[in-house]
């Protein structure tokens, strides 16, 4: 029996917001306004032909995949084959897993330096490429903070801890360990929105957030004028993508010496700050009908 496709855009989430989370009502807003029928799902229950009658498929709140990745990636390979998925699969699971750092500093854009273990390595400090004592070591593939913590390798008890915590998350993910930056705590991050590879909107936010309630961390987000440096690294982020995203944010920290480092891209799941720039959620619809992102 074939599921007749009924609803224009499936908008995915997790069971902690199976209403979606309130960053993203300003994009419901937006597209029921344009006439398309829009439902929020969760995604662990909606599989195989229950997915058929979702024309779309546009990934928002999923913050819980990363506790079962080996299900959410199977549930990807069933859901492409049902429907049209944006980002697509082969850019989710591109940028899952944040090796993809790695890429990215081959191509010149400034990262964060980054020792990295393998999944399923030893408990044990790798030789670091960096001079701090201070670092941030958490797993290759998470969501938000989930499994971040800091340590002071100078001391004694930390550094055991250090060497635990890279136990634990090396049996789950690949492990990377990072200098801690104080301009972490000190200033927050700048993060950079596009919609299908053009510029939309700058927010700022203090990282403390991470550790916030999401509506908590959204309120706590100011919009900025972006500078020419942090343009700069977006467009040769751009520039270096084999393809080009309905939707990514390119999240910054500024080094010891005031320039900025990538932090993370994200094209997964990331908040938007919509309601921070008025205006931004019909960028994020014109770039979905107008590059091609949504299936008719």
């Amino acid at each position: 029996m074939v599921i007749q496709r009924e609803i224009d855009i499936g908008l995915l989430t997790a069971r902690a917001f199976p209403q979606l989370q309130s960053d993203y009502l300003p994009l419901v807003r937006e597209l029921k306004a344009r006439g398309y029928r829009a439902e929020p799902l969760v995604w662990q229950e909606h599989d195989g032909e229950a997915l058929e009658c979702f024309k779309n498929l546009i990934f928002c709140s999923v913050w819980d995949y990363q506790e079962d990745y080996a299900c959410f990636r199977r549930w990807l390979q069933e859901a492409m084959t049902r429907s049209n998925l944006v980002n697509s699969a082969s850019i989710i699971e591109w940028n899952i897993d944040k090796t993809y750092l790695k890429s990215l500093e081959s191509e010149g854009i400034p990262t964060i330096p980054t020792a990295w273990l393998d999944k399923g390595s030893p408990a044990c400090l790798p030789e670091l490429p960096l001079d701090s004592k201070n670092v941030v070591i958490k797993p290759s593939i998470g969501a938000g903070s989930q499994g971040m913590k800091r340590f002071n390798l100078e001391n004694d008890a930390e550094k055991a801890g250090a060497i635990e915590h890279i136990g634990t998350l090396a049996q789950k993910s690949g492990v990377m360990i990072q200098p801690y930056l104080p301009s972490a705590d000190k200033t927050g991050e700048h993060a950079l929105l596009y919609f299908g590879g053009r510029f939309s909107h700058a927010i700022h936010r203090p990282l403390a957030g991470h550790h916030a309630e999401p509506d908590e961390e959204v309120a706590r987000v100011t919009a900025i004028e972006p500078s020419v440096e942090a343009l700069s690294i977006g467009d040769k982020i751009l520039e270096a993508l084999p393809f080009r995203p309905a939707y990514m944010r390119v999240d910054l920290l500024q080094a010891d010496h005031g320039n900025y480092q990538l932090l993370e891209l994200e094209m997964v799941e990331p908040s938007l700050f919509l309601a921070a720039s008025p205006g931004s959620e019909r960028c994020y619809v014109d770039a979905l009908e107008n590059e091609g992102y949504l299936a008719g």
